[in-house]
């Protein structure tokens, strides 16, 4: 797999398996922002659940933190 098409991919699993694989994409920047922000979108709908919180109210950093607003 390409860094291109690892860019384009959406499925987290599948770039986790990439990276383990191909050590490259381990050390690249560009690969951990893209699985980050595709893993902040998956966990930002449960913290919104877990906490009831509005669209606006979501702190990008709680996931790191969960006691912030708990």
């Amino acid at each position: 797999m390409t860094k291109a098409e690892i860019l384009a991919c959406k499925d987290v699993h599948t770039i986790w398996s990439v990276m383990q694989e191909i050590s490259e994409f381990q050390a690249d920047r560009d690969v951990w922002n893209h699985i980050t922000s595709l893993t902040w979108e998956k966990e930002k709908e449960r913290i919104k659940n877990f906490f009831e919180l509005d669209e606006d109210e979501i702190d990008p950093m709680i996931h790191i933190d969960y006691q912030k607003k708990g």
